[in-house]
Order: C-alpha cells, then sequence, then structure tokens
C-alpha cells in the first residue's frame, strides 16, 4: 500500500498476447487508488524490428492498435482512471513523432474509406483487418479520453469532411502509403542486424534451442515423406 508509482518499460518482445498482460495488474490498481502505474512500450523492439523481414502495413498497425485497445478493457474491469496510463514510443523522439503520424494519418485514410464507399463515389474495398472501433479508439486518444497517448505532438481532431472536400485525385487504396518500414527510423546498424540481433538475444534467454531442434526435427521429417 505504500506504493505510488510503477513504471514498466516494455522493450522486448514477449510470448502471450503481451498487450493483455496489463490486466494482471488490475487488483493492485483496485486495492490501492493512490497507485499509479505507467506502461511505456518501445514499439520498435517490441514488433517492428521482430517483424521487419516482413512488414505487412495493415497487422502492424492492427499490432500497435492492440496496445491501445487494451486501454478500454482495464477501465472495464473497474480500474480506477488515473490509476493506469500507456505511452506508445520509438528509440528516439523523431521516431515517436514518426509512429504518432502514421497511425493517425492511417485512421484518417480507413474513415476515408468508409465514408466514400457510403457514399458510392469511389470502388474502395470496405474491408481491412483492423479493430472495428479503429477509427475512434484513435480519435479517443487524440482527445485524451483514453489512459493511452503516443510520446509525441498529437495535434487536433481531424475533419474528415474537411479533408475529403480539399483532398485531389483519388483516395489511396492502401495503408502503406502511410504505414510502411521505409517510412520510420531504423535502428542503429539497419533493420536486418537488428533482426538478427533479436533473434539471438531471444535465442540465448528463453533458450529457444529446444525450439530449433524441434522445427529442424519436423523439417526432416517433412523432407523425408
Amino acid at each position: 500500500m505504500h506504493l505510488r508509482k510503477i513504471i514498466i518499460q516494455e522493450d522486448d518482445r514477449s510470448v502471450g498476447l503481451p498487450h493483455t498482460h496489463a490486466r494482471g495488474l488490475v487488483p493492485f490498481c483496485i486495492e490501492n487508488p493512490d497507485l499509479r502505474i505507467e506502461r511505456r512500450v518501445d514499439i520498435w523492439r517490441t514488433d517492428f524490428i521482430p517483424e521487419s523481414e516482413a512488414f505487412y502495413s495493415i497487422q502492424r498497425v492492427t499490432a500497435v492498435a492492440l496496445w491501445i485497445c487494451e486501454t478500454k478493457y482495464l477501465a472495464i474491469m473497474d480500474v480506477p482512471p488515473a490509476s493506469f496510463s500507456l505511452v506508445l514510443h520509438g528509440p528516439s523522439e523523431a521516431a515517436s513523432q514518426q509512429l504518432c503520424d502514421a497511425m493517425i494519418k492511417t485512421a484518417i485514410w480507413h474513415e476515408g474509406v468508409k465514408e466514400l464507399v457510403r457514399r458510392k463515389v469511389q470502388e474502395l474495398e470496405d474491408f481491412y483487418p483492423l479493430p472495428e472501433d479503429f477509427v475512434d479508439l484513435i480519435k479517443a486518444m487524440v482527445r485524451g479520453d483514453i489512459p493511452a497517448k503516443f510520446e509525441a505532438d498529437m495535434g487536433e481532431l481531424w475533419d474528415i469532411e474537411e479533408i475529403l472536400r480539399n483532398h485531389e485525385g483519388e483516395w489511396p487504396k492502401n495503408a502503406s502509403q502511410f504505414f510502411a518500414l521505409r517510412h520510420f527510423e531504423e535502428p542503429d546498424g539497419g533493420w536486418e542486424a537488428a533482426r538478427a540481433g533479436h533473434f539471438e538475444e531471444v535465442g540465448w534467454v528463453d533458450r529457444m534451442d529446444g525450439w530449433d531442434l524441434l522445427v529442424a526435427e519436423n523439417q526432416l521429417e517433412e523432407n523425408a515423406s
């Protein structure tokens, strides 16, 4: 009960739906209303670097959105509003701003897609594997309605009607125009070196050699058959 502040540095990849791990903090927050927990997630180390070899735009947007979604569930689980906060960031101030801008631009794009499909003025696919409330979720972050934020200037809430009115040409058909690996700051030594270092570290720390052996044995069995 004497604890007042805890900062959790999420600076490497976890297993078992890592965005949901904050639920384990719920009993502590309820029992100690004075406790303040800040969870800081380095999206480069938890997601971008491990996935840099096959970086699919929408999947990575969804991965980031899942971290944010979790803050809504904590409120449903009766966590006091001021007890928990989520901060998403990159390895530098500029990288954090890149992340923020890319997520907001993707939300604007997605809202535009839905509106143009509704108006039937442009042929676009109204299906993307994003959370159903993705646009509302990012808007809630910008307004400060949920305990999640980017460590960056999130700007003001946008007006999709005004954006569509001023937009020239066809609306982009793919989120990769705003959210692609090339848009984000490279780690020291480049993505490939960072990825190799990440998996080497995981191999030693989590004793992944047993898993590698199992995979190799399965491959031998498949080749033999």
